[in-house]
């Protein structure tokens, strides 16, 4: 395997980043079959606009992994002053490249640069993502809550 490199991400790496969050969101719909979760009418337009705001957004960074020349992997995090924790919103690392401690590597990266906010660290993963739970439970997270979801689309009375 080719060397790993790490580096802050700048407005030059937007579109590395979008080919990589495409492939996050790849992952998730693989992993939970749910497209329309991910993958919804306008996405281009809107995770390139994310994205933009994400790399630009001073109380959070987006750190890249390269293998070689290769970007193999991203995370994303940012301070919620509203919500007092600095969340890491996003983790990839590419398959091929998994188990290489890159991940960890890059949650280190983002966790150090939240250290200036001085507030708890907080990840939120899905519930079907059990690779991403022992992952984190490996990091030192403990599980704190839990989050329910009422999907917009489903009738509320269905289940009566």
């Amino acid at each position: 395997m080719s060397e790993i490199t790490y580096k802050q991400a700048t407005t030059e790496d937007l579109q590395t980043l979008f080919d990589l969050s495409v492939k996050f969101q790849e992952y998730n719909v693989a992993s939970s079959g749910e497209y329309d979760k991910f993958f919804w009418p306008n996405w281009e337009e809107e995770f390139k606009e994310e994205i933009s705001d994400d790399v630009a957004n001073e109380n959070g960074v987006v750190f890249l992994a390269y293998g070689g020349d290769k970007p193999v992997g991203y995370v994303y995090a940012k301070y919620c002053k509203e919500c007092y924790y600095f969340l890491v919103d996003e983790l990839f690392v590419n398959e091929n490249y998994r188990g290489n401690n890159i991940g960890g590597e890059l949650l280190e990266m983002a966790m150090e640069w939240g250290k200036r906010f001085n507030v708890p660290i907080r990840v939120e993963i899905f519930e079907w993502n059990k690779k991403a739970l022992d992952f984190y439970l490996k990091q030192g997270f403990k599980i704190d809550s839990l989050v329910l979801e009422r999907p917009e689309k489903e009738d509320p009375g269905k289940n009566k």
